[in-house]
């Protein structure tokens, strides 16, 4: 089997040399979960920032210019028992999505999808489902739309 490779687009990356881009991801035997040690962000000096064990992603190197947002992905408010999940699905819209654009998502629209992952991690540990459960039950994914509706109207 050929291995397929994805590099991130996300941001400022495509400006960048690439001894400050995030790592490559090769998808092996039909693996899309990298390794804990894969590099999410580097700083200036190409060293890592974020790696994917971390449950801090620090993005903000690759915010576009006049991008003063907030551009660090916090897990820590996700619950530990889903964490991992939600962790993977952020991991795949950064490397794996494409958005249809040439430069890939803005660090901007990232934090936004964060947003979205929240309440769906709360959801998934509160009802003791897997987010997976969520997606593969329109019952489950029904009653997460109600249940933010409730929050947030």
């Amino acid at each position: 089997m050929n291995n397929q490779v994805f590099t991130a687009e996300f941001g400022s990356i495509a400006s960048l040399n690439s001894g400050l881009k995030p790592d490559r991801f090769i998808v092996r035997e039909s693996n899309y979960c990298p390794d804990k040690a894969f590099v999410i962000s580097r700083n200036r000096e190409g060293e890592p920032m974020s790696c994917y064990r971390d449950d801090i992603w620090d993005l903000r190197p690759y915010r576009l210019v006049g991008d003063s947002g907030s551009a660090q992905i916090y897990f820590t408010s996700i619950p530990e028992s889903v964490r991992g999940d939600i962790k993977h699905l952020m991991f795949l819209l950064l490397f794996v999505v494409e958005s249809g654009r040439a430069s890939g998502l803005s660090v901007s629209t990232i934090m936004n999808y964060m947003k979205a992952m929240r309440p769906m991690g709360n959801f998934s540990a509160k009802q003791n489902l897997s987010i997976a459960d969520i997606f593969s039950d329109e019952v489950n994914l029904s009653n997460l739309n109600s249940s933010h509706k409730c929050m947030t109207g």
